[in-house]
């Protein structure tokens, strides 16, 4: 469309799936804003994998035009979608975006490019893109920004690395998540060089055990972190993750320690609200087993993944999430749906849990059971031992 204040023309293309790029060409003054805040509304409700607002040909962006970004950054952050801003020539924009856009709001780049990989989760060999703004530090009235997160990708015969450095923030656990997965998915033997990365929000060290669970884990997806300083470390072993994801000293110990099982390796699956999720489940579930050379000791939980995901699709009526995990205790398979806690869930005294129909079977063959309730639904979780051979 064409703005017939400042003659600005802002187009919206699409680049790849659920990827829209708004490209603004022209002054981006303050005639502009109603119809940019418009079409980025738009675009928001969308539901969209991922926006790029490309400012690269613009030849001016006034104060009203970046009041327009920052209004978007907030709705897409209650969203949960991933906005990138591409500056170009425009560098003074990341200095104002730093002094009045709530941190971690936007991914800020220099060309489209760097942009689109950052949004697919997928660098081009042996290259680097900046993949988050930080919040803005005040000291004696000056802002400046914080550190960026930089992911650089190296392609070998048979394996990838991935050196992170900078300030890993909330911003920045979707373009590792997205990078890793496709690795995992493509390449299948992944190294995360740790050695220049410090932590600026906690949760975000989740995402390797959970990307790495995503992708089916250990045999066919491995994944092992390198290099990490002493704080990042510490910070690694209180949330456990080098329990799923091997934590090194250096590269060559990460390449050798791709080769042996983790002490604990876990899969999830999302199965849908139909009456062929539970053979699905099963067929999941078998297949682990098989994976994780566990022979035919677990035959009998699959009867247990039947009747906890015949009980989501049948009571829930929602998707669901079917985990598997194996540890040194054993075998640990939860099912969450977003369906309330059925009655046969619940015992006289108000408690969980209490064996329904079905239920029994669920505590004859299991070693423990139980029911987390959660604010949009619950999980059902069971523990099981190995039968004797």
């Amino acid at each position: 469309m064409v703005d017939p204040y400042a003659q600005a023309h802002i187009a919206v293309t699409a680049e790849g799936a659920g990827i829209r790029v708004v490209r603004v060409t022209g002054d981006l003054g303050s005639g502009s804003m109603a119809s940019l805040d418009e079409i980025l509304v738009n675009q928001i409700s969308a539901r969209l994998a991922g926006l790029v607002v490309d400012l690269s040909t613009s030849s001016f962006v006034g104060v009203r035009g970046v009041a327009a970004l920052v209004y978007a950054a907030e709705r897409a952050r209650q969203r949960g979608l991933a906005l990138s801003v591409v500056i170009g020539e425009h560098a003074e924009i990341t200095r104002v975006l730093s002094r009045v856009c709530r941190e971690d709001a936007l991914l800020v780049h220099t060309s489209l490019n760097s942009s689109l990989h950052a949004c697919r989760g997928l660098l081009p060999e042996c290259d680097t893109a900046t993949t988050s703004l930080t919040g803005s530090s005040r000291s004696g009235g000056d802002v400046s920004a914080g550190k960026t997160l930089t992911i650089a990708l190296h392609r070998q015969p048979d394996h990838a690395t991935v050196t992170l450095s900078g300030e890993l923030t909330r911003a920045g656990v979707g373009a590792i998540s997205q990078t890793l997965a496709e690795l995992l998915l493509d390449v299948g033997r992944v190294i995360v060089d740790l050695e220049g990365l410090q932590i600026g929000w906690l949760p975000a060290l989740q995402v390797f055990p959970s990307t790495l669970a995503a992708a089916g884990g250990w045999p066919f997806a491995r994944l092992t972190l390198c290099g990490a300083s002493p704080e990042v470390t510490e910070l690694l072993h209180a949330l456990d993750v080098p329990d799923t994801v091997p934590l090194t000293a250096d590269p060559a110990a990460a390449l050798a320690r791709l080769e042996t099982r983790p002490a604990a390796t876990s899969r999830y699956h999302l199965l849908d609200p139909h009456l062929a999720s539970p053979r699905r489940a099963r067929a999941l579930f078998r297949r682990a087993c098989m994976d994780w050379a566990l022979g035919n000791a677990y035959d009998h939980a699959a009867l247990v993944v039947n009747e906890l995901v015949t009980n989501a699709v049948r009571h829930a009526r929602t998707s669901c999430r079917l985990d598997i995990r194996l540890d040194a205790r054993g075998l640990r398979v939860a099912v969450r749906d977003q369906g309330p806690v059925h009655a046969a869930l619940i015992d006289d005294t108000g408690h969980t849990p209490r064996c329904g129909t079905g239920l029994h079977l669920v505590a004859a063959l299991s070693h423990r059971w139980g029911v987390e309730q959660h604010v949009d639904g619950k999980t059902v979780w069971v523990e099981l031992v190995p039968r004797p051979a």
